[in-house]
């Protein structure tokens, strides 16, 4: 968040956009077009509103509730911190490529980190040494054989996992930042130092990203405040992360009994759920209509386990829903950047305004976080 004027400025790097631009066409389109990177031009000729190093603003906190009683410490401003949000990408995608979420939240005040992941999902990573981490699409070519399906699942749950702890290894890396400067901000005198409220974290990610995501917080879930996962691959999750979604305590008295995913789940007889894990949470799973449709992403089991109170922490915020007419690929950049023409035929876009599904998306994102907050205030003042 920045109180400076934005201005127009490339959605792309020069230097990487051709690089994306080309790469996205040879991963997402049938032949012969995919060799055509420059359809996707348009994509590097985008603008969008924003400011580069820009100074961050930090709005002040309210006076002390003791003013009003004319207290000896009234007109004392507790110390001000920015809310975070760490947000991980789908598969083929990368950090770029969810701008309109990730600037949308810093807009509304919060220090936003958008990860780009080194695991060969992103279309596009650049190393500090200027070499380049290439997609690997071996993953989903094992996927496309009936034979070799449960081993690309597995394969993908290996992923989840290091997702995870990269982003986990970035949480860590905002304490850090928090205590101390980094050299790279210090040159374009930028300081984060106690101005980043670590009790305030939500993670959130889209499809592969909602995986991550959920993982993540499966993994450390005294760390964040919430989860958030878009369209999540919940069958991509690690054994024990969905062993703690779906255990079998949660469908006692329920029509549906989950069978453990692809390849089933190894000891979910045993009741050794680790505590706490991601149901001490407040979750919201938003999904589009397109996978709500379909059940994908274990959408059915998490709704049923949502619709009977056996789902994140009691008495919280938590809710599974979707987005009215929206197709999976509108949490992402892609379907504005893409002529509405092309991306309905090919059925990337939804029948609505992509521009109108993204904002419906953030609203829904960003209302939620600001009720699972509320929660928060009223248990502590109750307390």
């Amino acid at each position: 968040p920045t109180l400076e004027k934005s201005v127009r400025v490339p959605y792309f790097d020069v230097e990487a956009g051709a690089r994306i631009c080309k790469a996205l066409m040879k991963v997402g389109a049938p032949p012969p077009l995919n060799t055509l990177g420059f359809m996707l031009n348009q994509w590097r000729l985008s603008t969008v509103d924003a400011k580069i190093n820009a100074t961050p603003h930090v709005p002040a906190a309210p006076n002390d509730e003791n003013e009003k009683d004319g207290d000896e410490t009234s007109g004392k401003e507790e110390s001000p911190k920015l809310p975070i949000a760490i947000y991980s990408h789908g598969l083929t995608g990368s950090a770029e490529i969810y701008s309109y979420q990730t600037i949308s939240l810093a807009a509304a005040g919060t220090f936003v980190m958008s990860i780009t992941h080194s695991d060969s999902s992103a279309i596009d990573v650049k190393r500090r040494d200027g070499s380049f981490i290439s997609y690997d699409p071996k993953i989903s070519q094992l996927a496309k054989k009936k034979e070799t399906f449960e081993e690309s699942v597995r394969q993908r749950r290996w992923q989840v996992d290091y997702r995870a702890r990269e982003l986990l290894a970035t949480a860590d890396a905002l304490t850090k930042l928090n205590e101390r400067n980094d050299d790279e901000l210090k040159e374009i005198g930028v300081s984060f130092v106690d101005k980043l409220d670590l009790k305030d974290i939500t993670v959130i990610g889209h499809s592969f990203g909602g995986a991550t995501a959920i993982n993540a917080a499966n993994m450390r879930p005294n760390m964040f405040m919430c989860c958030i996962a878009h369209d999540p691959a919940v069958d991509w999750c690690t054994d024990d992360c969905r062993k703690a979604l779906f255990s079998k305590d949660r469908f006692v008295g329920s029509d549906l009994k989950y069978g453990g995913g692809t390849g089933g789940l190894n000891g979910y007889e045993v009741d050794d759920v680790q505590s706490p894990n991601i149901q001490d949470l407040d979750l919201f799973f938003l999904y589009s209509h397109q996978w709500a449709r379909f059940g994908w992403g274990h959408y059915n089991y998490l709704r049923d386990v949502f619709k009977r109170g056996q789902l994140g922490r009691k008495s919280g915020p938590t809710d599974v829903s979707y987005v009215y007419n929206a197709n999976h690929s509108e949490f992402s950049d892609s379907c504005m950047k893409l002529p509405l023409w092309l991306s309905r035929a090919v059925g990337v876009t939804g029948k609505r305004n992509p521009h109108e599904t993204a904002f419906e998306i953030f609203d829904r994102t960003s209302t939620f976080i600001s009720e699972v907050r509320k929660k928060i205030a009223t248990k502590s003042k109750s307390d």
